[in-house]
């Protein structure tokens, strides 16, 4: 319901830009990859919000570290991007950093971390035919059928669970749906000049804002462990793309 509401409230404030955008058309002979990629982002979308509820704000947004490993892997194996000896070991190493912070037991991983491990799975996916699609379509074009898409399928799957918002509730929603929509828009532009790869590592900023957001407003403290973690993984990112394909 939340996705639901949050998309369409997105979509709207985007109109007006979108329509003022020159290079914004509705004709796309790659409508088969947009409407995988929207299947794609609203999956990935929904187990981000299952993740954030379920998890502490800075592990959630730790574990949304892994994304960019995703995105390396995939754009080697797909987009046949040069990965090379010293960038595959510098991944390990960023993956350990990732078990730092999640720090499994032997009674399994959390739903929540499962969920948010799948979420960057999703969106590397989902990321790598973005970088396709651009290739023919304008960025605006790809907000429109990427939203257009997402809210009526987070429309279907929002009717069993229906509950009616209330006004608080439909404020955040709506400062949630312009800042979506705003990301997407110069994430989507950026990567029409340039590579996932170059992009990812720019998605560790989130931890400057998250540690201080999640102890203002949830009271939630990072211990060591999340600390050390995510300075690995931030480590490991930094090599991965100082190496320069080797």
């Amino acid at each position: 319901m939340k996705v639901f509401i949050r998309l369409g409230f997105g979509f709207i404030a985007y109109v007006p830009f979108m329509l003022r955008d020159r290079s914004f058309t509705v004709r796309s002979t790659m409508m088969p990859l947009h409407l995988v990629r929207a299947g794609i982002t609203l999956s990935a979308m929904l187990c981000t919000y299952y993740a954030y509820a379920n998890l502490p704000l800075t592990t959630a947004t730790s574990l949304g570290f892994s994304g960019p490993f995703f995105t390396f892997l995939l754009s080697g194996l797909f987009l046949k991007e040069r990965l090379g000896l010293q960038k595959v070991l510098w991944l390990c190493v960023g993956y350990v950093g990732v078990l730092i912070v999640i720090r499994p037991d032997v009674s399994g991983l959390d739903k929540g971390v499962v969920a948010s491990l799948t979420a960057n799975a999703l969106a590397s996916i989902g990321i790598l035919l973005a970088k396709k699609i651009s290739r023919i379509d304008s960025t605006s074009t790809m907000l429109f059928y990427s939203n257009l898409i997402s809210f009526f399928l987070a429309g279907i799957v929002a009717i069993p669970v229906w509950v009616k918002p209330n006004a608080a509730d439909l404020l955040y929603l709506f400062v949630m749906g312009v800042c979506g929509v705003s990301s997407q828009f110069f994430y989507l532009s950026a990567l029409k000049v340039t590579t996932p790869t170059f992009l990812a590592p720019f998605e560790y900023s989130r931890l400057l804002f998250a540690i201080p957001i999640g102890f203002i407003f949830f009271d939630h403290v990072p211990d060591l462990w999340m600390l050390v973690g995510g300075l690995v993984i931030i480590v490991s990112n930094y090599f991965i793309n100082s190496s320069s394909g080797k």
